[in-house]
């Protein structure tokens, strides 16, 4: 094989071999010279600086060798070499221009979240252009693709259903990009967590709890549960229940709604709304209370919600009203 390599070639295949890579390899280092000052301004003198030396001299010497009789092995494990290379500086070219895109239009790189997507993409591609790659080499080598593509559909059955969790993040990542309920930033509440959010990724969210705690949920329930803004309104409605004695009279329940009016008429940042007996049972009159905070601050609402709490312990007392006592009952 080696000697009908080397019989096969005359001088002539030879000579235009060498000055061929010489000279594209010389034209490609002399235009990198020249056009540096435009790396900044082009895309194309930016795309052309993203290739490699080592990558352009392989690649000089390869389509030299067009100049060249190469049969058998050689020739094929040039060729995937060539198949392979080619994958990684496509990848590392997209790259580069993704980030000379932003450096040419600094004025749509604000928002972070955008930022991600477009990494997220990027790493798409990236990852079926090396999968791409992969296929051609082994096709090449004479694997039978299609049968191992085969097989790995039918192994893919069996992923599919364990990934069926993932999917369904994925799906609920693409709708927090394209309905942008949350941005980085933004102070949330999702169920019973709160916090400042972190990072949105591709499965999960990230939320900056009290006491700088991380709070990791899923996309999927981000997007399914009750899920407030906390940063997008300018005021925060609280509702929540007081139970009550039964022992209280009917000339205090019928004056307590006023005087709980009276009661936030003293405090700052705050609007009542109104209060009433929203159930009654054996055990309790469950007295239901809501109001306004005009604040976006979760801080500031747990300071006023803590004044509001005391200042009604404060008015139970005087009125003589008494806490329902919850009985809990464990059977063993």
């Amino acid at each position: 094989m080696y000697v009908n390599f080397w019989v096969n070639n005359t001088l002539e295949n030879y000579s235009f071999f060498i000055l061929f890579s010489i000279g594209i390899t010389l034209v490609y280092l002399f235009s990198k010279r020249v056009l540096r000052e435009q790396r900044k301004k082009s895309l194309i003198v930016s795309a052309l600086y993203s290739i490699k030396t080592p990558v352009h001299v392989f690649f000089a010497f390869y389509l030299g060798s067009f100049f060249l009789a190469i049969d058998g092995l050689v020739g094929i494990l040039l060729h995937n070499i060539a198949i392979v290379v080619l994958a990684y500086q496509i990848i590392i070219s997209i790259k580069e221009l993704e980030e000379h895109y932003f450096t040419l239009h600094p004025e749509i790189d604000k928002p972070e979240e955008e930022r991600e997507v477009i990494d997220n993409i990027r790493n798409a591609i990236s990852i079926t252009l090396l999968i791409i790659a992969v296929v051609f080499v082994l096709s090449n080598l004479g694997f039978n693709v299609s049968a191992l593509l085969t097989g790995l559909g039918i192994g893919g059955v069996a992923v599919a259903f364990a990934a069926q969790n993932i999917l369904r993040d994925l799906f609920s990542y693409m709708t927090i990009l394209i309905d942008k309920p949350i941005q980085r930033g933004d102070e949330v509440q999702v169920g019973e967590f709160w916090g400042r959010v972190k990072k949105i990724g591709i499965r999960t969210t990230r939320l900056k709890g009290s006491g700088g705690k991380e709070i990791v949920i899923s996309n999927e329930k981000i997007t399914d549960a009750s899920l407030e803004n906390l940063s997008r309104t300018t005021r925060r409605m609280v509702v929540f229940n007081v139970p009550l004695s039964p022992a209280s009279t009917e000339k205090q329940l019928l004056e307590l709604p006023k005087k709980i009016e009276e009661l936030f008429a003293e405090i700052d940042k705050t609007k009542f709304t109104r209060a009433y007996i929203k159930q009654i049972d054996d055990t309790s009159l469950d007295l239901s209370i809501t109001y306004f905070v005009n604040t976006r601050s979760f801080q500031k609402y747990s300071e006023v919600h803590h004044i509001v709490n005391v200042r009604l312990m404060g008015l139970f007392k005087r009125e003589k009203i008494k806490l329902a006592e919850i009985v809990k009952t464990f059977n063993y």
